[in-house]
């Protein structure tokens, strides 16, 4: 909840000092995912009617700040436009992003390690594009989930529960539709940041999920098949396995902060390093599966 109401209060506070920052779509739609996700921490609510809130809170973001037109790669021209169709691929996105995040809450400091640096990155990226007021909120979000990283870090005293990460996957959601609605010409270029700034997130739900629907499994129910879940299993500590994933994500996130700042580096770079971290993940959760 003090995740949720630290990053709430400073988006409110933003948007009062810098004009056009306020979104009461963004606000009424994180206060309805803080609201189901608080009521399914205490009365475990059915998991359809959790889907349903998250389609709403989807919906309140599109209406007030549209969705999301296209994917390009920055510092090129292109992209791929999603027409009407983007409505539907914005509802999927704020769904997937809030449950992908929730699911990937698993283990000692992952979820906050990956918010601090998402955070970070997001603040430098809409620095560079000068969208007003979202390098302030970037900050925000690094500085209250950093605040629960030092409580949440193996071992943990506390942990984030539904509240924290359904409010963060929703809010890391709405970054890229916030982000086009006060730069609507660089609008494709920030669904590309959103999804590599939280990739290995990204990359691990949706692998799980896939194996598990091919093995017949229950996809909502709860399990340890996630590759970060298994690397725990395997010996590995939670403290280990959340240093790894934070390094790979700095990695992208480095490379897309480079490209946007116009370094000179090759604006393909951050999905040459994409691949190059998913394929490492991937051989040393195969490894460890060997010697086990």
């Amino acid at each position: 909840m003090v995740i949720a109401a630290v990053c709430l209060s400073g988006f409110c506070a933003i948007s009062y000092m810098t004009t056009g920052v306020f979104a009461w779509g963004y606000l009424s739609g994180a206060a309805l995912i803080v609201l189901v996700s608080w009521l399914d921490d205490v009365y475990d609510i059915p998991s359809v009617w959790r889907l349903i809130c998250h389609a709403a809170a989807a919906v309140l973001l599109i209406a007030n700040a549209g969705y999301l037109h296209g994917i390009g790669v920055p510092g090129t021209s292109y992209s791929i436009e999603f027409g009407w169709f983007g409505i539907a691929i914005t509802v999927f996105w704020v769904v997937w992003m809030i449950n992908a995040y929730n699911f990937m809450d698993g283990i000692d400091g992952i979820a906050g390690l990956q918010a601090v640096i998402a955070g970070l990155g997001w603040s430098a990226i809409a620095a560079e594009y000068r969208v007003p007021g979202m390098h302030l909120f970037g900050l925000v979000i690094s500085a209250a989930s950093l605040g629960f990283l030092l409580h949440n870090w193996q071992p943990a005293r506390i942990f984030m529960g539904d509240v924290g990460s359904a409010f963060l996957g929703f809010t890391f959601a709405a970054f890229p539709v916030l982000a086009a609605a006060r730069n609507p010409a660089s609008g494709p270029d920030f669904l590309f940041v959103g999804v590599l700034v939280l990739w290995l997130f990204m990359f691990d739900s949706v692998i799980t999920l896939f194996s598990r629907l091919v093995r017949g499994r229950r996809v909502w129910h709860a399990h340890r098949e996630h590759l970060y879940q298994k690397l725990v299993i395997s010996g590995r500590s939670h403290a280990a396995v959340t240093t790894i994933y934070g390094i790979f994500t700095i990695m992208i996130v480095v490379s897309l902060i480079c490209i946007t700042a116009s370094t000179g580096i090759s604006p393909f770079v951050p999905l040459i390093i994409m691949g190059g971290v998913t394929t490492a993940l991937c051989v040393w959760v195969l490894g460890t599966r060997v010697r086990t």
